[in-house]
């Protein structure tokens, strides 16, 4: 999975998570890179 959550795609996610985000579908689409290959995954750890 994210082995830094404070790369671009963590950061992402987090600010996202503070403005009141909370969709899995919607934060997973912040994923970039290496990650984005993983969406399905991250969708799991999202809920």
């Amino acid at each position: 999975m994210a082995t830094n959550v404070l790369g671009k795609s963590g950061r992402a996610m987090i600010e996202a998570l503070i403005n009141g985000e909370t969709d899995p579908d919607v934060l997973s689409e912040l994923a970039q890179r290496r990650l984005k290959r993983k969406k399905e995954e991250l969708k799991k750890a999202l809920t």
